[in-house]
């Protein structure tokens, strides 16, 4: 039986700016696992959309500041 993604990591607080690279790196493969395991959940197991939305967002925010950091 397919499992759902789990809980995503935590964005709460999440300061993109506050991080060094590899917290950075981590960050984004950890938000970008989590968004494809919870795209591909069968309906029963999907976390609700504003969720995903919502860790989509910080993913999004994260590579910004990865993108900004290598125009430096």
């Amino acid at each position: 039986m397919p499992e759902g993604p789990g809980e995503p990591p935590d964005i709460r607080d999440l300061d993109p700016m506050m991080l060094n690279e590899r917290e950075l790196r981590e960050i984004h493969q950890k938000l970008a696992d989590w968004v494809d395991e919870a795209e591909e959940a069968d309906d029963t197991d999907r976390p609700p959309e504003q969720l995903i939305d919502d860790v989509r967002n910080a993913l999004s925010a994260v590579s910004e500041e990865r993108a900004h950091r290598r125009t430096m």
